[in-house]
């Protein structure tokens, strides 16, 4: 069974000081970016894919993990 799994920490200034809905603008943010990210990549038919998510103040802030 094929797996997608996301880490996101939230508690960085970046989050804090979002506006105007707080932290759901900086996670909407971070994403984006995740989408762009994995946007045409290849999907591996075995193993892992994974990645890293950072914030607007280029902060790492997660990691996603693909497992076929």
């Amino acid at each position: 069974m094929a797996k997608f799994i996301l880490a996101m920490e939230c508690d960085n200034a970046a989050f804090i000081d979002a506006v105007p809905n707080g932290v759901y603008t900086e996670v909407t943010v971070v994403l984006a970016g995740l989408i762009r990210d994995i946007m045409g990549r290849p999907v591996p038919d075995k193993g892992t894919d994974k990645g890293v998510l950072w914030d607007t103040n280029g902060n790492k802030v997660g990691e996603w993990l693909f497992r076929a």
